[in-house]
């Protein structure tokens, strides 16, 4: 049976503006939704600038809260909550930048959500929110192979030409180890040079021996290293026996403490000291949702020419609770001397 024209011109005519208006009206529920986001959002920009505490701000009395997070996702937990909520009653947006949680409820139900977020937000089972730890820093570094000799730097101008082999054979017969030498002409005849020595020696007494031999030559600078120097054991508290005995096996046995440190330390912070005749600085940031560190850290000693060197740094990520060990080459005067910087941490006790 065949329909006929006028009757589907008929059924058009009556279809159109019901598609009309159901076109009307899902515009204006995205508009709608597109307003209410404009205004959680602006909500948001606001109690940034509002908020004094840093756990939680309140703005347009108190229908809208920021959660800071310390363990869970923002996103995952925000899952959690719009499970459990209807969606009707809350209003979840996440801030992944600083895994902060924007929730917009009535009075009754932002005060169950509180109580929601409280739960959940905490540290693995097993794991204990730690604020404090005690830190205890350790460089430690094998002994020179000439105990009994300490690092020097020296320039002499004036002196002439002479073969390395001669100089070498000066300083022998002063006691003197020589690490590196150099010579610079001060004219074009070489009739006068500029002589760069770095070695190690037992005394003053050793070096003017030296001199003694080299003719012609005035000394310009004469500088001592008396980096190394270790601390009495009275003022270090002892490695755990096994993490001593890791060190032994990466340094050799014999290895001195150079340098000690211990304090407080907030997590997550920072401290600045010194360590020895060198200066530290350690900072620490806790990771979310577990109980790793993001450790910082530096150490450096100030040069007598007022530039700042930089003995070690490095990162790392570590279990809060763990010992970290960075090793090292520290060059002092063309002198290579291996060691490591051991960071040992234990909680804080209650005071």
């Amino acid at each position: 049976m065949r329909t006929p024209r006028h009757w589907i011109v008929v059924a058009m005519v009556l279809l159109i503006p019901g598609l009309l208006w159901s076109a009307q009206n899902s515009q204006e529920q995205r508009k709608r939704e597109r307003a209410q986001l404009d205004q959680l959002q602006a909500e948001l920009k606001r109690a940034r600038a509002q908020a004094t505490r840093p756990d939680v701000a309140s703005v347009s009395g108190g229908d809208i809260k920021i959660f800071a997070l310390r363990y869970q996702q923002a996103g995952e937990l925000a899952e959690i909550i719009e499970t459990l909520i209807p969606p009707n009653e809350v209003t979840i947006a996440v801030d992944d930048r600083s895994q902060n949680l924007v929730v917009a409820s009535s009075p009754d139900q932002m005060q169950q959500i509180t109580h929601l977020i409280a739960a959940l937000d905490a540290p693995p089972r097993g794991q204990s929110d730690i604020p404090q730890m005690l830190y205890r820093i350790y460089m430690l570094e094998l002994p020179s192979e000439h105990e009994n000799l300490r690092p020097f730097s020296m320039e002499l101008e004036g002196t002439g030409l002479m073969p390395p082999g001669q100089l070498l054979g000066i300083a022998q017969e002063a006691g003197i180890q020589i690490d590196s030498l150099s010579q610079e002409p001060q004219d074009a005849t070489w009739q006068r040079s500029e002589l760069m020595i770095e070695g190690r020696a037992a005394s003053n007494e050793a070096v003017t021996r030296m001199l003694e031999k080299i003719p012609e030559s005035r000394m310009k600078q004469l500088q001592w290293d008396d980096d190394a120097v270790v601390p009495p054991t009275t003022q270090v508290a002892k490695l755990p026996s096994e993490l001593g005995k890791h060190l032994q096996q990466l340094l050799g046995p014999g290895a001195q403490t150079v340098g000690y440190w211990f304090g407080n330390l907030s997590v997550p912070g920072r401290a600045r000291a010194p360590i020895g005749p060198w200066s530290f600085e350690l900072s620490l940031e806790r990771k979310t949702q577990d109980s790793q560190v993001e450790l910082e850290i530096s150490v450096t000693h100030l040069l007598p020419s007022g530039d700042m060197w930089e003995i070690l740094g490095n990162s790392v990520r570590s279990h809060i609770t763990k010992p970290v060990i960075i090793g090292y080459n520290r060059e002092s005067h063309g002198t290579r001397t291996m060691g490591a910087l051991v960071i040992v941490p234990q909680e804080s006790p209650a005071l």
